[in-house]
């Protein structure tokens, strides 16, 4: 069958144009237009039947066709189809342009078309059977034969040329048909857009006057709303001169009461001040009394033949009528840490703190170990062995060296100086001593101080922790709950003679704040009070051996 090249008049391309004009008739922008370019209501209402003018292609359940099947089909819709049929899937956009470029430009027809699709590599693999195209496709291939192909043309042209009068007849008759139902398409929607126009100017018509009688009653609402807008505006300005003079006699009020507050915050500070003179003198006289039992005691272990030995240095005082060799009282003096020393597990908590310095500092090897004088429950011990940092205790007291040996901790039976002398120079990573200078007099803490020196190596650490008497509840009775305690230390002193003994960086550490309500205020007596009454219970001083 020859193939005719004129470019087909599509039913796209027709209903554009005439949306087009019917939308031009109606008076329509294109905002009032739908996505497929006629107006959305018109679109919905007209009921003109869809052009049809190629039949639709119902792909093969057994993939078997004719080729007639597919080349009765034109342009566009050949190369749709045939895509669907050979490879089952539609065609690709630049496959698509090609073939439809090359078609209709004359360069290739439909058989050539449907031979490359068939014979593809995806073709093949589809394995698709198009009857009564082997012939026609090795034909055109011969066609491309020099001479020889132009030849046999001839000759197929010749032999084709009745059928092909009856082609082009049936083509004429076939474009006859569809002009003819394009006629009656264009008819049919003329007629439906007429009577629609009329109907849409009738609702126009409508809609003016509706929206007339809005706007004047949105006229009228809004002269309401002016009027009620003054009358408000009236009703506020009164209301904000009555606000204005509330706020006056408001601030009036609040004068006399911050003049009446003033006067009986000054009367509480006198209070304050008298019970702070009260309470100073109390503790005065506390301490004088504490001076003379110090006295009463001294004579009472003088003429029992008690002196002081190292065992003050582990805060086991010689008591009177007992053997200055005896641990009669250490578990006595067990008990009485066990009762007021408080939770092993929240002593170990606070302990921690002095890790990071240790950790700094580079101690914790067994070269570098640590060495805690009066070790008394462990606590230390344990925190240290949790971390791994090598740490060794010493302790006079029989029954916690005892229990301290029982959870594996490497503890001796030894004072603190002695065990010190016995040390040799340069030796340990830090000394610590916790709550221990105390229980000392000042030539025992100045010797402590000196021999823990002695065995520092260079970079080494000595921690000492003690109650601090800044905090007025604890230097005036938590101190004395512990019977062995002599006096307490303020922090300049203890870091005086941290100092003085050749210890360098020496820094103050106030720590374990009281855990009681502290009084509510901003004011700086409320302040000074709290930092008295509820300050840090506990201090430490860390100093550094410097040198080679």
């Amino acid at each position: 069958m020859p193939e005719l090249n004129q470019p087909e008049l599509t039913v796209a391309a027709l209903e554009d144009r005439i949306r087009g004009r019917a939308n031009e008739l109606l008076g329509l922008s294109a905002e009032d237009c739908g996505p497929d370019g006629t107006a959305s209501n018109l679109s919905r209402e007209l009921a003109a039947p869809r052009l049809e003018l190629q039949s639709p292609f119902d792909p093969s359940p057994n993939d078997c066709y004719h080729v007639n099947e597919l080349l009765k089909y034109h342009d566009r819709n050949f190369i749709q189809n045939a895509y669907r049929a050979i490879l089952k899937r539609g065609p690709d956009t630049t496959g698509f342009e090609a073939f439809a470029s090359r078609l209709r430009s004359g360069q290739v027809n439909k058989v050539d078309i449907l031979a490359r699709l068939r014979h593809s590599k995806e073709g093949r693999s589809k394995g698709v059977k198009i009857q009564g195209l082997f012939l026609p496709a090795a034909i055109r291939q011969a066609y491309r034969i020099p001479i020889l192909g132009y030849i046999l043309q001839l000759f197929v042209s010749l032999l084709r040329l009745p059928s092909s009068q009856r082609s082009q007849q049936q083509f004429e008759a076939h474009e006859m048909a569809q002009n003819t139902q394009i006629a009656d398409f264009v008819n049919e929607l003329s007629r439906q857009i007429v009577t629609k126009a009329k109907s849409l100017q009738n609702a126009i018509v409508e809609e003016r006057a509706a929206r007339e009688r809005l706007a004047t009653e949105q006229h009228e609402s809004l002269d309401r709303l002016l009027l009620e807008y003054e009358r408000a505006g009236n009703e506020q300005a009164a209301r904000e001169h009555e606000l204005h003079t509330l706020i006056a006699n408001a601030a009036s009020r609040e004068r006399a009461f911050s003049d009446e507050m003033q006067v009986r915050l000054n009367s509480l500070r006198q209070d304050f001040k008298a019970a702070l003179d009260t309470e100073s003198a109390s503790r005065k006289e506390l301490g004088n009394e504490v001076m003379l039992q110090g006295l009463r005691l001294s004579r009472a272990l003088d003429s029992a033949g008690m002196f002081s030995t190292g065992s003050e240095l582990q805060g086991h005082p010689p008591v009177a009528g007992v053997d200055r060799n005896s641990n009669a009282l250490d578990a006595f003096y067990a008990a009485l840490e066990e009762r007021f020393r408080g939770d092993v597990s929240e002593v170990k908590r606070r302990l921690s703190i002095y890790l990071p310095y240790l950790r700094i500092a580079g101690i914790g090897s067994r070269e570098r170990s640590v060495l805690d004088v009066g070790c008394g429950r462990g606590e230390w011990l344990e925190v240290l062995g949790e971390e791994g940092i090598a740490a060794a205790g010493v302790d006079l007291n029989l029954h916690v060296v005892g229990e301290c040996r029982g959870r594996g901790l490497d503890v001796a039976e030894n004072d603190a100086i002695t065990e010190l002398s016995s040390r040799p120079d340069k030796s340990v990573g830090a000394v610590t001593g916790f709550h221990i200078v105390e229980h000392l007099p000042l030539e025992s803490i100045i010797r402590l101080i000196d021999e823990s020196f002695r065995v520092l190596d260079p970079g080494g650490l000595l921690i000492f922790e003690t109650p601090n008497p800044e905090n007025i509840q604890v230097g005036a009775c938590n101190f004395y709950l512990d019977p062995t305690h002599r006096n307490p230390i303020p922090p300049p002193v203890l870091k005086f003679f941290l100092e003085s003994r050749g210890f360098e960086q020496v820094e103050v550490l106030r720590l374990n704040p009281s855990i009681a309500e502290p009084v509510d205020g901003d004011s700086d007596l409320v302040q000074r009070f709290n930092k008295l009454f509820y300050g840090p219970m506990d201090y430490a001083v860390i100093g550094r051996r410097g040198g080679a």
